[in-house]
């Protein structure tokens, strides 16, 4: 009898331990570019959905984020041309509780991307 209440009481932390990845909220704080001087950056708000890049730099270069799925589709991105520090947000809704990962490129000439930074994983 004994044993079975331990067993469950690790079980019952080992639920509790684990929620916090299934629950909605959790925003992916600002991710930079890789370059020396990062000349981008993006971050993703839950409240809103807001997936938000910033070109920070007057390079030549704009900036571009990229929202994915646990799997690896793409869900929202948005571009930054720019140059002039002015951010520019992606708000179309994504739903709730989905795993989401987000990377931040800069580019030039098109779809040609560099300096990228893939971040770690969110909730939505």
């Amino acid at each position: 009898m004994r044993s079975s209440a331990v067993i469950a009481v690790a079980f019952a932390g080992l639920l509790i331990a684990a929620a916090p990845a299934h629950a909605a909220g959790k925003n992916i704080p600002y991710t930079y570019t890789i370059d020396d001087n990062p000349g981008g950056k993006a971050t993703f708000l839950w409240n809103g959905d807001d997936l938000v890049v910033c070109d920070d730099q007057t390079d030549g270069y704009g900036a571009i984020a990229t929202l994915y799925n646990s799997s690896g589709r793409i869900l929202k991105t948005v571009h930054d041309a720019g140059h002039d520090s002015t951010c520019y947000k992606n708000p179309d809704d994504i739903a709730d509780g989905l795993g989401v990962r987000l990377t931040v490129c800069l580019y030039k000439g098109g779809i040609y991307t560099y300096f990228c930074r893939t971040s770690v994983w969110g909730v939505s």
